[in-house]
């Protein structure tokens, strides 16, 4: 809600959607009877959180390490959503139209560019709350 509340001094929202970040690391999800997932919520229980076990590629071999795959991502750009200064702290009402705004640009991306840059794509875009 920070960064929705600054934009009340008349900054403009600009959506984007990146296609293809997924590819860049493989993530792997630990089955509930290996040591691994038991760590896992060990950590969880102990700190609140647990971080994922994920595989990229390294320096100088390509199938193990930290760094990123060698894969396109293509960067779209939406509509700015030009933004009202508002005087003293907006209203929750206010909030949510530009999120409402901001998910619906977001939405449109990804209707328009799916099928140009995730055409192999598994499963559609979906907005968590």
């Amino acid at each position: 809600m920070l960064l929705l509340n600054n934009c009340f001094n008349r900054a403009s929202l600009v959506p984007t959607l990146a296609f293809g970040e997924n590819e860049l690391y493989e993530v792997y999800s630990a089955k509930q009877s290996s040591r691994t997932y038991k760590l896992q919520q060990l950590a969880k229980r102990l700190f609140g959180f647990t971080l994922p076990m994920f595989n990229g590629r390294g320096v100088f071999n390509y199938e193990f390490g930290l760094l990123p795959r060698r894969k396109p991502v293509y960067i779209v750009i939406g509509t700015p959503i030009h933004v009202e200064k508002v005087e003293g702290s907006p209203t929750i009402e206010q909030l949510q139209e530009l999120q409402r705004k901001y998910i619906d640009e977001v939405l449109e991306i990804w209707d328009r560019y799916k099928d140009k840059y995730a055409a192999g794509r598994t499963q559609e875009l979906r907005i968590v709350e």
